[in-house]
């Protein structure tokens, strides 16, 4: 299924003390109290970019935030900061109350999986609907063999050192079902986080905060809360992501209850890129019911 090219037009946004970090958001739509609020969480190696071409359209109908996580993007960085997921998960709750949200839809893609299921599981009061698409979910699926390589000590810190676009570019375009798409504005919008050492350092640093256990532990305790206090769950999947394959959409289907799935045609794990037309409609209908 072929859609329109999507734009590489960033959207707006500004920095803000989170906690007393800073904290990079990208919001747009009605700031009503009546609005419902989306919060759409990335993952590696994207920044709040990633999610424009579906922020856009939710954006008529819905107050949407799209935060950098501690760690990557705009947000802070640097040696000491905790950007575990935890913390960021705990940012996330904080931002929505610095707002006057008290609860929102939650929106997550790859390792924001993870925050999301933290969030799921230590903030349930915070969390409304649920939209998983691509995550890192289950501890035997994570890390992938690349996101090892480079969260080895010695390893990580060579990588750190030397230009990464080469193998970045190589990475996402394996992830990426219309591989032309990135390229010119869209490819420079990425790259430009790693195009210093202090950017590849802070991610160096990112990765080897992640925690599988910590991630295994939020879902065991998320879907254990599920089966009193179920959150309304929407699994959607890029039908040809390498990194993080279908079958753990099953997976997920499988263990929390009530929650639909279904696999994206035409879309590989960036699937916000490849159909994010398709993504803003299904996730716009799932939040207005």
């Amino acid at each position: 299924m072929a859609t329109e090219r999507p734009s590489a037009e960033p959207l707006p946004g500004d920095w803000l003390p989170v906690s007393g970090k800073r904290v990079y958001l990208v919001e747009s739509g009605p700031k009503d109290p009546g609005t419902p609020a989306i919060v759409l969480l990335h993952g590696i190696p994207t920044s709040s970019y990633l999610w424009r071409n579906v922020q856009r359209p939710l954006s008529g109908k819905f107050r949407v935030l799209a935060p950098d996580l501690l760690g990557l993007g705009k947000s802070e960085q640097g040696a000491g900061l905790d950007v575990s997921l935890r913390a960021n998960a705990a940012m996330v709750s904080e931002l929505l109350r610095l707002k006057g949200i008290e609860r929102a839809h939650v929106v997550a893609h790859d390792i924001g999986g993870g925050v999301a299921q933290i969030l799921a599981a230590d903030h349930r009061e915070r969390v409304a609907k649920l939209a998983v698409m691509d995550i890192v979910a289950f501890k035997e699926d994570w890390p992938v063999p690349v996101i090892k390589l480079l969260s080895a000590p010695v390893l990580g810190d060579i990588l750190a050192v030397f230009p990464s676009g080469p193998n970045l570019k190589f990475n996402m375009r394996r992830a990426i079902f219309h591989k032309e798409r990135l390229a010119g504005e869209v490819w420079r919008n990425y790259h430009v986080f790693f195009k210093t050492y202090a950017g590849r350092a802070g991610f160096a640093r990112f990765i080897r905060a992640m925690d599988n256990e910590d991630v295994d532990d939020a879902l065991r305790r998320w879907t254990g809360h599920a089966k009193s206090d179920p959150i309304p769950t929407l699994i959607l999947w890029g039908k040809h992501d390498p990194f993080l394959p279908p079958a753990i959409a099953e997976k997920l289907r499988a263990i929390i209850p009530g929650a639909s799935v279904e696999l994206i045609e035409d879309a590989s794990h960036f699937i916000q890129e490849d159909v994010p037309d398709v993504i803003a409609d299904r996730l716009g209908a799932f939040f207005s019911t």
